[in-house]
Order: C-alpha cells, then structure tokens, then sequence
C-alpha cells in the first residue's frame, strides 16, 4: 500500500485490522460484519484455532504498544533485518510526528495530552510504513 494511502487512513476499525494482518500477523477475516483475528506463526505456518476481536491499536496506547513491542521483537545485534525494519519504524514515526531536531521542550506540557490521542494512530502508521518498506 502506498505511504500517502497509509498516512491518509483515520484511526478506526479498518485502520485497526490492516495493521493486525500486516504489522502483528494475524489472520483477520470477518464475523457477522465485524472483524475478527487468530494469531498465525508465520515460521510453522500454523494459525491458533481462537477468534479474538481485533484491538483499537490506532486508538488506545494499550494495543498501541503491542505494535511497538512487535516491531522492536526482531532488534539484536545479528539480526540485521530486524534492526532495519525497527529503524524504519522509528524514522516513520518520527516523520508522521513531525518531531526534529529543535523540539522545545517547554512546550512539552502543553501538547501532551493531544500527543496521546495523536500517538496509536501514528504508531499504526509508521508500523504499516515500515513493514512495507522491507
């Protein structure tokens, strides 16, 4: 999927089962119209016989923060695919947040509490950016 499509994605549902296919892994298919996941091995091929609801990764910083545990899983100094695909991530993130470089801190206060409605859906996109790339 091309970056403009992903970046121009709103957090929701749909938003939410994109990344539990491509970023977590899960087979997602619907139930009575509502999106449902089972987690899938990719190394044994073998998907768990569960149906689980697909979590609000891009609106709650809980499941958000399964996206970021998923992409930094793969980080060790011998797994250079891994530390690409985390790099990739970050640089996404970065990018999507519009964070540089010269960041005051003392307006740090004042935006976080728009940063954390603003950061699921941002994490979702950078993992969806960076998992593509690779």
């Amino acid at each position: 999927m091309p970056e403009d499509e992903i970046l121009a994605m709103k957090s929701g549902i749909d938003l939410d089962a994109l990344v539990a296919r491509q970023v977590m892994e899960f087979v997602v298919y619907s139930v009575c119209g509502e999106p449902r996941c089972s987690p899938h091995d990719n190394k044994t091929g073998i998907t768990m016989d569960v149906c689980l609801p697909v979590l609000r990764y891009s609106k709650d910083i809980s499941p958000a923060w399964q996206v970021v545990e998923k992409m930094r899983g793969n980080v060790s100094p011998d797994n250079r695919e891994g530390n690409i695909l985390f790099g990739n991530f970050c640089g996404a993130l970065i990018e999507i947040l519009n964070i540089d470089n010269d960041w005051d801190t003392s307006a740090y206060n004042g935006v976080w509490s728009i940063m954390k409605c603003l950061m699921p859906e941002a994490i979702c996109k950078a993992a969806l950016i960076a998992v593509d790339v690779k």
